[in-house]
């Protein structure tokens, strides 16, 4: 019977409907657990929890009986920067401990022979797809730049998959779009 009920609810017309696409934002929780989730990163998730507190979430341990205050709530400066710490740790970590992910794996099996087919890539799998024009450009134009910020070409060699893979995983994390759910 709740089988049921909930099929009937995922498959309804309304529930994909533009007025209730990209209207949460997401709880320090549901962020961390997405960026994880989406980059199909393993982890241990001592780096995702240990962040929580710094975004105004201590899992269990609201600050009152009534719970945590959502939506727009969970935006203010430091939690923004403990996001940023956050997605920053997580794009960075090359170790085997903590939180970390292939960046080959993130393109496997994908054409990622320019930067637009890489950055498209990156926005359908992290769901930031639908970024401005401007965004999206701004996106292509990080991974065309060589390391000293001159205009180059994305190549798809080892060593950029690496480094600009990560760093646009960061920037996408932190972009207002990944904010919503």
């Amino acid at each position: 019977m709740i089988r049921e009920v909930v099929r009937t609810i995922l498959l309804h017309d309304d529930f994909y409907a533009d007025h209730t696409l990209k209207t949460w934002v997401r709880s320090p929780a549901e962020y961390a657990v997405a960026s994880v989730r989406m980059l199909e990163a393993d982890s241990d998730f001592s780096s995702a929890a240990n962040s929580l507190a710094g975004m105004g979430q201590v899992l269990f341990n609201p600050s009152d009986a009534k719970g945590w205050d959502w939506g727009i709530a969970w935006m203010n400066t430091g939690a923004l920067f403990a996001r940023a710490t956050l997605s920053n740790t997580l794009a960075t970590n090359r170790g085997t401990s903590g939180t970390h992910f292939d960046t080959t794996a993130l393109l496997a099996g994908a054409d990622a022979s320019t930067a637009e087919k890489v950055v498209d890539l990156l926005a359908s799998r992290l769901n930031v797809d639908d970024v401005s024009s401007e965004v999206r450009s701004s996106w292509v134009d990080y991974m065309n730049r060589n390391d000293d910020g001159s205009l180059g070409t994305w190549t798809n060699t080892s060593a950029n998959v690496d480094k600009k893979v990560r760093g646009l995983v960061h920037v996408m994390l932190t972009s207002p779009a990944f904010h919503l759910a």
